[in-house]
């Protein structure tokens, strides 16, 4: 840690983080406020005597248009919905606020409306040390009781209000203030924004992207939105179809295996492996299946990542297929379980999925017997 008898850093404070940067060529990898010093955690030891610093003029600039667009949303928001911050987080690419009651969409979008109209409007921004008196008769904020000086930040006739932060000088340099998301938040609302360069770098990644979309879908700027809806709506389509001729496929493959069941005891016994199969494929055929009466299926499929089976029947038929399970999920290196009527599991050894079936068919065939 090192102590320096002035500094350029900023310890972080009123929300803002602190300046990074380097020190005597060393990495600064935190400042901050202790016992009335500034302290600078470094990478390494300085030498003693000057030590030249430079600050992260970027993430510097970030941080304080940042921190400005959020003194002017906030400071809109209770000009003219009466709704206040009552807490702040700040990074270099987002900020985000605390209102103290709900806020619909219309109410945030007029409010960003007016906080950019203040953007555009360029207003000198201040930092004042005044009389208590000035400070309680002009604040929307006020101050801890303190014998130290306050400061206050001045945006015009638009803010007035404590705060140590560091501000651009004017509301221009700012940039553009746009609310990104916005959620409901211990019965007020969290506002999520992003001011300035964050802001354009956002919406410039958003505009490569709906550039994208609109090569992709071969329209323009504004049929975009009605595009991807008709491609949702499409695909929805779509996937209610798959899913129907899914049911179907597994139905006739059903109708298939249960005309060449195995007899036993009084049961057809059903026992197969599909390939490259999904779980979900598996459990729609187990249903097919065991849907019918008097069914006892022992399925097994086979993927990339290994082997699935799914042992059981009708939930009163009355069978335990838990024996054969468990001597046939061990032969694929594999764990699971069930109740007696249906147990299912996966395992990594695929090789072993057709012995596996057929010391399930032994076991079953002893247990139906």
């Amino acid at each position: 840690l090192a102590v320096l008898d002035r500094t350029a850093f900023y310890p972080g404070g009123g929300g803002q983080p602190c300046d990074l940067g380097t020190l005597g060529g060393r990495e600064v990898l935190e400042v901050f406020e202790s016992g009335g010093e500034i302290l600078h955690a470094v990478d390494g030891p300085l030498p003693q005597g000057r030590v030249r610093g430079a600050i992260d003029w970027a993430r510097r600039f970030d941080l304080m248009q940042q921190h400005l667009g959020q003194h002017v949303l906030s400071a809109v928001f209770f000009r003219r919905c009466s709704l206040s911050t009552v807490s702040m987080h700040m990074e270099r690419d987002a900020v985000s606020i605390d209102l103290d009651a709900p806020a619909d969409e219309e109410v945030i979008r007029q409010a960003e409306a007016a906080a950019n109209e203040a953007v555009w409007q360029d207003i000198p921004v201040e930092a004042l040390y005044p009389n208590i008196e000035d400070i309680r008769r002009h604040t929307r904020k006020m101050p801890p009781s303190t014998p130290e000086p306050i400061r206050i930040i001045r945006i015009g006739e638009l803010d007035y209000i404590p705060c140590c932060g560091l501000h651009v000088r004017s509301t221009g340099a700012a940039g553009p203030i746009k609310v990104t998301s916005s959620e409901k938040h211990k019965g007020g609302t969290r506002l999520h924004l992003k001011c300035g360069r964050p802001a354009f770098r956002w919406l410039s990644a958003l505009y490569r992207d709906a550039k994208v979309l609109q090569q992709e879908l071969t329209c323009g700027e504004g049929e975009l939105v009605e595009r991807i809806r008709r491609q949702k709506d499409q695909a929805q389509e779509l996937k209610a179809e798959v899913q129907d001729l899914r049911q179907r496929l597994s139905a006739a493959t059903a109708d298939a295996l249960l005309d060449r069941a195995e007899p036993a005891g009084g049961f057809r016994l059903v026992v197969h492996a599909l390939p490259d199969a999904t779980q979900e494929d598996l459990k729609r055929l187990f249903q097919a299946l065991t849907e019918r009466r008097g069914v006892v299926a022992l399925l097994g499929g086979r993927s990339a990542e290994g082997a699935f089976l799914i042992f059981g029947c009708g939930r009163e038929e009355g069978v335990d297929v838990r024996g054969a399970f468990g001597q046939s999920i061990a032969m694929i290196g594999g764990k699971g379980g069930g109740p007696s009527f249906c147990a299912q599991g996966f395992g990594k050894d695929a090789a072993q999925l057709d012995a596996a079936l057929e010391a399930a068919r032994e076991i079953m065939r002893r247990t139906l017997a």
